[in-house]
């Protein structure tokens, strides 16, 4: 189980939200952009210094008298821009990362064959496709023997084959790592094809969460609602 309640003013933005969300799954957080999506998954990554208070699986990561660094919150990053880094290969990004992890289940071998990485590890960062940078980008978050998964906007700027690919390595994660992922997006489509459940954000605020399927169907219901009102054609 992961619990929030946080607060955070940035100029005139203030989030402001209570989550409760099941250790399991896929769950999107979902809203246009603006909304404090990339905050609140800074703020439980404990990237960001928020006031609240933030416990995943019975650990407290904050309080008012505590802040666990983002390097001992066992939470996997992947970045819109990946931050990998250009001076190191592939092999030298992902050994970064494992050389740093503490001991978990998650096999080395295991996430290089399942992302289909190993004909890319001798390869420099700058000469790898978007497609292949987000899936090294992920291997490195996976290595780093996380027990939650963070993703901010993954898709963003990948055509639309890359989208398709690397949507159809998510799918492959989850059924075989089992990690409990949050999914920042603003694109239905993609939550649709991948997140189980839905947080809904509006102006820095949770407006609805549950089941993607009804989420999605009282955001259509809402849509014609809009676009016909009172009914008539």
């Amino acid at each position: 189980m992961l619990e929030a309640t946080l607060n955070h003013r940035i100029g005139d933005f203030t989030l402001a939200v209570n989550l409760r969300l099941q250790s399991s799954g896929v769950c999107a957080i979902f809203g246009p952009s603006g909304c404090g999506k990339t905050t609140l998954l800074k703020a439980l990554a404990g990237l960001l210094r928020t006031q609240g208070h933030v416990k995943f699986n019975g650990q407290c990561w904050q309080d008012p008298n505590t802040h666990v660094p983002a390097y001992e919150r066992a939470a996997g990053f992947v970045f819109q821009d990946n931050r990998l880094f250009p001076h190191l290969d592939v092999a030298g990004n992902l050994d970064f990362a494992r050389q740093r992890a503490a001991k978990g289940r998650i096999e080395y071998q295991e996430v290089v064959d399942t992302l289909g990485v190993q004909s890319l590890l001798s390869r420099g960062i700058t000469g790898l496709s978007g497609g292949e940078a987000k899936r090294v980008a992920i291997a490195r978050a996976l290595v780093s023997q996380p027990k939650i998964l963070l993703m901010d906007e993954p898709l963003s700027g990948l055509d639309h084959a890359s989208k398709h690919d690397i949507l159809g390595y998510l799918r492959r994660l989850n059924q075989h790592f089992a990690l409990p992922t949050l999914y920042v997006s603003h694109d239905i489509e993609e939550v649709a094809r991948l997140c189980d459940r839905m947080v809904m954000m509006r102006s820095g605020q949770v407006v609805d969460m549950g089941p993607t399927a009804e989420i999605i169907q009282k955001l259509n219901q809402t849509s014609d609602q809009t676009a016909h009102p009172g009914g008539g054609p």
